[in-house]
């Protein structure tokens, strides 16, 4: 399936705004906003992408003519060009980041699909998922593969992101794998082929996509959110609440490239014992202009995650 980041608005007239002591927009116009968005969306996400634009239009009281050039959408590209140009830089980012929330959390890995009948590939062989399921275009990123039986034999493995060729870090568990991405652009397809095995394939499940030009000014709705959420992540720390601090402190991350999110988020998956994940953020840290104290600490912290994996496979 393809995943698309959605924003939906289209150029509309230039007729002047309603006056600030009016309201900006009637909720009939959310509510044509929101049905026409969710057309515009993905079949598994249309009822999630329906309700987070007529939450955000109703709560941030867009202005009369961005509800109205929603209900007349009729393209992704003009949406794009309208979401910059309708709302306000604050609005736009809490539309965007919210509309892909709802998009990542409403998909569900496909089944990968049985060996045929009378086939040599074994029947435990299966690639269930990858984290993280979004990159940067110009490659690089570090993504965990999960699934089964990868060690069940002496395999190799090849991963292609598209039609490019990831570089397989390593296969660190029977169920888990790094992979560091190849450039690219949209979604595509993640295909591992194994040897012996053949091939398993995650379709839709990566997609690239930039980050903020900048890191977020500080001040500025997402630098807030951020800062929020990471906050939460280091209370939750403290009472040892690791899984929980995770989602945090992954939600910050998601919010703005800051170097700190994503070593707290090394941190808390390694204390959480998910050590592929955090040595995965771990590598994201040298990927965020770090200082060269976080930097330090990065590599400090992946030699101490490789060093409890090896143990755990004694």
């Amino acid at each position: 399936m393809r995943v698309v980041l959605l924003t939906v608005l289209v150029a509309c007239g230039s007729g002047d705004r309603p006056p600030a002591s009016e309201p900006k927009t009637a909720s009939v116009d959310c509510a044509a906003a929101a049905a026409t968005g969710a057309t515009l969306a993905d079949e598994p996400s249309r009822e999630a992408v329906r309700a987070v634009i007529a939450i955000r239009c109703t709560e941030d009281t867009w202005p009369a003519t961005a509800a109205t050039c929603i209900a007349n959408a009729r393209d992704r590209a003009a949406a794009h060009h309208c979401v910059h140009h309708e709302l306000t830089g604050a609005q736009a980012e809490q539309l965007m980041a919210d509309v892909q929330a709802a998009i990542d959390t409403s998909i569900t890995p496909a089944d990968p699909p049985p060996p045929p009948e009378d086939s040599d590939e074994p029947s435990g062989l299966i690639v269930t998922d990858l984290y993280p399921a979004r990159g940067l275009p110009e490659g690089g990123t570090f993504v965990v593969i999960r699934g089964t039986s990868f060690t069940d034999d002496d395999r190799t493995a090849r991963v292609r992101f598209g039609a490019r060729d990831g570089s397989v870090v390593r296969i660190d568990s029977n169920t888990e794998m790094i992979v560091q991405a190849p450039p690219g652009t949209g979604t595509v397809d993640v295909v591992v082929t194994f040897a012996p095995g053949g091939e398993r394939t995650l379709p839709g499940a990566f997609t690239y996509a930039s980050p903020p030009p900048e890191k977020a000014k500080p001040g500025s709705a997402q630098a807030r959110l951020a800062e929020a959420a990471n906050a939460a992540g280091e209370t939750l720390m403290r009472k040892q609440q690791y899984e929980e601090a995770a989602e945090k402190f992954r939600d910050a991350a998601a919010r703005t490239s800051e170097p700190l999110y994503f070593l707290n988020l090394c941190g808390a998956y390694y204390h959480a014992s998910r050590f592929s994940e955090a040595l995965v953020a771990c590598a994201n840290v040298a990927a965020t202009s770090p200082t060269p104290q976080q930097a330090s600490r990065a590599d400090a912290l992946t030699a101490t995650i490789q060093a409890a994996m090896k143990d755990a496979a004694e």
